[in-house]
């Protein structure tokens, strides 16, 4: 069967889940295409694409802030075709009741959906009856009447290996590589992101994770890693395809397991050694794992430092890492030759302007040598953004969009007028740091600017 995955678009043009889902499915023997629906594309163009596929099925994903963009496609999407449509990703998975409900949604995919939509797909091309397919919730019915059956996830593969490379051929790779920032969350170029793992086992209030692993609980180990061999075996074969100077892991945290990441690191050394960078919490960030890392070609390290006020990360964020815990990691950073990029939230419930401001000084004191900060989301399914919306500081209209100052929450304790001089004050600090690491030279600016 011709599956056609379709992905509202602001800025970046390759996505972790399609690829993974591409892939699963070409290795079943069937046909995938994609649309990444951007600002290039209108009603015609997109009714062309779909027309010209002739898919059987229309996959949709949708995180919280690409559900109602999301919502205004699917009209035109059953005017091109008769194919059925199905939608997964965060959104669905945490509020499928307002999914399933949709007018033109037929199916919708909860959680991890390899699995689930390879059956569905078979079911489809068989005639079979898809409705104790794990995993889905769909609408059936005749005669004006619908019925909507509502299934359990699916049982976790507790064997990542068991699933093929993340499909880049769906998208234009090339393309993504020779840009900044659109394929990946570095701005350098040449770049390629990877996967190592799934999960996470922490419990932050403002991430969807804590509520997939309540989604989860008794369905199978929910935090995996790929065997390091089967990764390097995948990174060559991406060297040998695509002109590659760095790659990037787009896990929730690198370093969960300290004996994978050691016998991940001695393989990278030995067999890939190019530079690389990933994601990982304070607390591992231990003299002994980072010279590791540095030590097998890693050149920068992320943190998510979130909040200034160790307060209110522990009873807002549910972080409990200390203060001094953050210094000695980025100066552990330091010490071993890692960059540091420094993660960072403003205007959360019932932070004031006073907090906020403890974060920017923190940050001053970090010096990482690339800083993001991003006004924060109320997203619904979190317990953050759940407690945001119940106490009105989230209106149902809320733009989710977190690199603008103005979609900040409503709230009496941080007026919005507020805001600006802050956004600016971030802004100052972000150039600075920018221009001190340039100053220093960095492996980043030297790679990305070879042709």
């Amino acid at each position: 069967m011709r599956v056609l995955f379709v992905n509202f678009s602001f800025d970046r043009k390759f996505h972790a889940g399609v690829s993974a889902l591409s892939a699963y499915m070409k290795k079943h023997g069937h046909e995938t295409d994609l649309i990444i629906y951007d600002s290039s594309y209108n009603e015609e163009k997109f009714k062309a694409r779909i027309q010209a596929f002739d898919p059987g099925l229309v996959a949709v994903t949708a995180m919280t802030f690409q559900w109602q963009p999301s919502l205004q496609l699917m009209p035109m999407i059953k005017n091109a075709t008769e194919a059925p449509i199905i939608v997964g990703g965060y959104h669905p998975t945490l509020y499928p009741e307002e999914c399933i409900a949709a007018e033109h949604v037929d199916y919708i995919c909860r959680g991890e959906g390899e699995e689930s939509l390879l059956d569905l797909v078979d079911a489809l091309e068989s005639g079979s009856d898809p409705r104790p397919i794990p995993g889905l919730w769909l609408k059936t019915g005749s005669n004006g009447s619908t019925e909507i059956t509502k299934n359990e996830l699916r049982i976790l593969n507790p064997t990542l290996d068991d699933f093929p490379d993340w499909d880049r051929d769906i998208f234009d790779f090339k393309s993504i590589l020779r840009e900044r920032g659109t394929g990946t969350l570095a701005h350098t170029r040449y770049t390629m992101p990877i996967g190592a793992g799934r999960g996470c086992p922490d419990i932050c209030t403002y991430c969807s994770n804590s509520a997939m692993l309540k989604l989860y609980r008794g369905k199978g180990r929910y935090v995996r890693k790929r065997s390091p061999q089967q990764i390097i075996d995948e990174m060559k074969v991406l060297l040998d395809h695509y002109p590659i100077k760095f790659f990037e892991f787009w896990d929730e945290r690198i370093a969960i397991f300290p004996q994978w990441i050691f016998e991940f690191c001695e393989l990278y050394k030995k067999e890939i050694g190019i530079p690389w960078s990933a994601d990982m919490r304070v607390e591992r960030a231990t003299p002994d794992i980072l010279s590791a890392m540095k030590d097998a070609g890693c050149y920068m390290v992320w943190f998510g430092v979130e909040a200034g006020n160790e307060e209110y990360r522990k009873q807002s964020l549910k972080r409990f890492m200390k203060t001094s815990d953050i210094v000695e990691a980025f100066n552990n950073c330091r010490d071993v030759g890692l960059e540091t990029l420094s993660l960072n939230m403003v205007g959360m419930p019932h932070e004031t302007p006073e907090l906020a401001k403890e974060t920017i000084e923190l940050n001053r004191i970090l010096a990482p040598d690339v800083l993001l900060f991003f006004t924060y989301q109320a997203f619904p399914g979190t317990e953050l953004g759940n407690m945001a919306i119940t106490e009105g500081m989230a209106p149902k209209d809320s733009a989710y969009w977190y690199e603008r100052p103005d979609t900040m929450l409503q709230q009496d304790c941080f007026p919005k007028e507020t805001m600006i001089p802050l956004w600016e004050e971030w802004s100052e600090l972000r150039d600075d740091l920018e221009a001190a690491r340039r100053s220093r030279g960095s492996i980043a600016f030297e790679i990305d600017t070879l042709d």
